[in-house]
């Protein structure tokens, strides 16, 4: 689920082992897909398309896993958002790097949040075999 504001998703760590969401090693859903890069993101395309006036994209702090909403640098233009780093209320500063992401619409997965759930469980069955298949499982 996701909120409006400045921390659109709150704390995204995983419940069984506190590790924080990272761009690496973790799976996400439509809802919230990771940005490969932000200097080849062509952020008007996505952000047209979003029914909700806040920016459509976030980016995770990696020491507490803090959500924080980018900001538009250029006023009412999508062509650029402002991902600087910013200081987390952890008080590290939270980067880009592979902690960024696109918010998706929330309106698809409430139609049917078992085949979203379904993807997800296939995504990571697909990333485990595959680790296996190169001998890192």
């Amino acid at each position: 689920m996701h909120y409006t504001g400045a921390h659109p998703f709150k704390v995204l760590t995983c419940d069984s082992c506190n590790h924080i969401l990272c761009g690496e090693d973790c799976l996400t859903t439509a809802i919230m897909t990771p940005v490969k890069s932000v200097v080849m993101e062509v952020f008007h395309e996505r952000a047209s398309s979003s029914t909700t006036p806040e920016v459509p994209y976030c980016r995770v702090c990696r020491n507490c896993g803090l959500s924080h909403r980018a900001t538009r640098s250029n006023g009412l233009q999508y062509s650029m958002l402002d991902f600087a780093p910013i200081l987390c209320s952890c008080g590290r500063l939270a980067h880009v790097d592979k902690a960024s992401y696109h918010i998706g619409s929330v309106h698809e997965y409430r139609q049917d949040p078992e085949r979203y759930a379904v993807e997800l469980r296939l995504e990571r069955l697909h990333a485990k075999s595959d680790k296996l298949m190169k001998g890192q499982g």
